[in-house]
């Protein structure tokens, strides 16, 4: 019971938190700490869900679940931040905070379920393991669908048209050993083997921007994206995404500059 009520608890905060300062202290700058304080919580509640949950589903379910809680942090600074400068109407900041609630809710349920599943194993009851092992799977994938349901709200903000940002923005690569490009707004940036650093980014424009990578191989060590924004108060990070232990493809992200 004490194992259950802790995931029911970090769940609950990971987003119920988050949403409570979307929509009650939009007197600060904090867009950032919506990433930051959804990303912990959500990532919080997924590594505990890890320990508890691969011997049921496996990994690359735990991974797909860990990966889909990062995006929801993404999504919901991309509103927090179109919120702010006007590009976002009352219902799509709705369908946002729907988005994140739905979200909550199949990670709760994602919980319950595992829950459930060990009081079966260790009552040696197979047939329920195995029933709600099935169950846990499908709640997983719900829960990444749910993810993508809100990546649809927030590609229906509007995009700049064409203005450049106002801030000066340079993208982060970590890269050990993995071939790969990345475009911004369907300009070509770069191509690396290999690489650690920081190169300027001059297609950024304010509004909405999407970041796309192309990995050509499946990375075995640390691949890291980032974009920044340089702030008169310090540099303030827009997005960051690892790829490590993804398959080789083309992935394609949002952010929002001003």
């Amino acid at each position: 019971m004490k194992k259950q009520t802790s995931l029911t608890i970090l769940a609950i905060t990971g987003v119920a938190l988050v949403l409570a300062y979307f929509i009650y202290d939009r007197t600060r700058p904090g867009c950032d700490s919506i990433f930051d304080q959804t990303a912990t919580k959500l990532g919080g509640s997924a590594e505990i869900l890890k320990t508890k949950g691969e011997m049921f589903v496996g990994r690359e379910k735990i991974q797909e679940l860990a990966e889909s809680s990062q995006k929801v942090a993404l999504h919901l600074k991309a509103c927090c931040v179109a919120q702010r400068s006007g590009n976002l109407s009352a219902e799509q900041l709705q369908g946002c905070m729907n988005g994140a609630k739905d979200y909550e809710r199949k990670i709760l349920q994602v919980s319950s379920i595992l829950s459930e599943a060990q009081a079966a194993k260790d009552q040696g009851n197979q047939q329920v393991v195995e029933r709600k092992t099935v169950q846990a799977k499908e709640a997983v994938s719900a829960a990444s669908q749910s993810a993508s349901e809100l990546a649809g709200v927030v590609s229906t903000i509007p995009g700049s048209q064409g203005a450049p940002a106002t801030e000066k923005h340079t993208l982060g690569i970590t890269n050990y050993g993995t071939p790969l490009i990345v475009s911004v707004n369907g300009t070509w940036v770069g191509q690396w083997d290999s690489s650690i650093g920081n190169i300027p980014l001059d297609s950024v424009v304010q509004g909405k921007n999407e970041v796309t990578l192309e990995l050509q191989g499946e990375p075995k060590n640390q691949i890291t994206l980032e974009v920044w924004a340089k702030r008169p108060e310090g540099d303030v990070n827009l997005l960051r995404m690892n790829f490590q232990g993804k398959a080789a493809g083309k992935y394609t992200y949002t952010f929002v500059a001003r």
